[in-house]
């Protein structure tokens, strides 16, 4: 075939790069990764596809759900990204979000703080409101609500800052969660709602967004004793939530 015609290990290993892509984009992990560890392979100096290839591998064991060995192959890859600040901020905090999945929260909290340290170093406002939203959202499964608080507000002012509507919409998710850990049931029913009044038809993250704001007003909904609205909630979760499985 094509890739074995290739003599040359540098051009094979980008072919591999593209195939493993292709497969990962097919929903084939186990090619995709099958490829991945082949161009790993190939015999050639170290060069940024090396990166590349580790972080194909660990996207595949984020979408089968396997966060150890997504997290193995994201932190295998950071040797690659030649020492680049905002490369490796954005790899902290992707690896920092992989732990917190994965119920490593202390870990997941230093990775966190170093791709906050990063991109303070780089005055990058945008990358920083996503690691304060995400440092929030740790500090709330720690059951630390005044350091989510903090966190989450940080963020909110940065969003506020630079006019974020993306961010808006998707942080009104994370106050939901933390009124709703706070027992504030109907000011978290009032963020959760507001995710769905608005057209996310633009969020790149859509689908997830009305997954969690739909399971947030079932929870809230359910706490109040609103039995009806709970259960078309819950419905309107449950077929998001098919949506992303499948």
């Amino acid at each position: 075939n094509h890739l074995n015609s290739l003599s040359i290990p540098k051009e094979k290993r980008k072919a591999c790069y593209n195939i493993a892509l292709g497969y990962n984009n097919m929903l084939y992990f186990d090619l995709s990764i099958s490829y991945s560890l082949e161009g790993i392979s190939c015999e050639w100096e170290d060069d940024y596809l090396l990166k590349e290839l580790h972080q194909v591998i660990a996207t595949n064991h984020l979408d089968l759900n396997n966060y150890q060995l997504a997290e193995e192959y994201y932190n295998k890859s950071l040797r690659y990204n030649g020492g680049v600040k905002n490369i490796s901020a954005n790899d902290y905090n992707i690896i920092g979000e992989i732990t917190r999945l994965n119920g490593n929260y202390n870990k997941s909290l230093e990775h966190f703080y170093e791709a906050i340290r990063l991109n303070k170093t780089l005055s990058d406002e945008n990358a920083l409101l996503m690691n304060y939203n995400n440092i929030g959202l740790v500090y709330l499964e720690l059951g630390d609500f005044d350091s989510a608080s903090f966190y989450l507000n940080s963020s909110l002012q940065k969003i506020d800052s630079l006019d974020s509507k993306i961010r808006r919409d998707a942080i009104n998710i994370s106050f939901g969660k933390l009124n709703y850990r706070l027992e504030n049931y109907p000011q978290a029913l009032e963020y959760f709602s507001k995710t769905i009044e608005v057209n996310l038809a633009y969020h790149p993250d859509k689908i997830e967004l009305y997954r969690d704001a739909y399971k947030g007003i079932w929870q809230c909904q359910e706490k109040l004793g609103n039995i009806l609205p709970a259960f078309e909630a819950f419905k309107k979760y449950q077929s998001y939530n098919s949506e992303i499985q499948n």
